[in-house]
């Protein structure tokens, strides 16, 4: 249903109309789409694991499966700005 989401999402039609061109109950087509938002909104901001690779180092894993390593005694600013980054 994420996909018919996505799809609807790029079209430039509305939900009635996306709906109806594919067979959807307009209430359950809205019930994914707050559910997809409420996956994007959890997924936003959130890392999916800090783990200590091997002894002395952290590895962090953003949701997109971009990893992180540093060296444990790494300066804290530079954690923070590497964490920061858009």
């Amino acid at each position: 249903m994420f996909g018919l989401v996505e799809a609807w999402g790029q079209s430039e039609q509305t939900q009635q109309a996306f709906c109806l061109s594919h067979d959807l109950k307009v209430a359950t087509f809205s019930y994914w789409c707050r559910k997809y938002r409420e996956a994007q909104q959890q997924a936003e901001g959130h890392f999916e694991e800090l783990i200590f690779s091997e002894p002395g180092h952290y590895t962090l894993t953003y949701p997109n499966g971009v990893q992180l390593s540093l060296p444990a005694g790494s300066d804290l600013s530079t954690l923070h700005q590497l964490i920061c980054l858009v």
